[in-house]
């Protein structure tokens, strides 16, 4: 996509975005971070003491957007293998005996 393009999008959904009407909310607002958020009780806590997510740093969420996806690779299995494998800085992959395996 040319950057004329993608600009003209944005410039769209930006508008659209705007004139959507604010929500209120008279509850907590979080920020959830870690592995995985989809914890039937996490979410029943949620639930119940209405906490909103407003945006997170989940690995098994938006972590796992931020590499895009190389669609020149025919087989989805191996785009998704390869997506994960070009992740960096992320605790979750870290591992600490990796220079003791060579």
């Amino acid at each position: 996509m040319l950057k004329d393009e993608h600009t003209a999008l944005l410039r769209k959904l930006n508008q659209e975005l705007e004139a959507i009407p604010e929500e209120q909310w008279d509850g907590v607002r979080v920020v959830t971070s870690g592995v995985i958020t989809d914890n039937p009780g996490l979410l029943e806590v949620f639930d119940n003491y209405k906490v909103c997510v407003v945006a997170d740093d989940v690995a098994h969420e938006s972590r796992a957007l931020k590499v895009d996806i190389d669609l020149s690779i025919a087989d989805p299995m191996l785009a998704l293998a390869d997506q994960f494998a070009r992740m960096d800085e992320d605790p979750i992959l870290y591992d600490p005996d990796i220079y003791k395996k060579t």
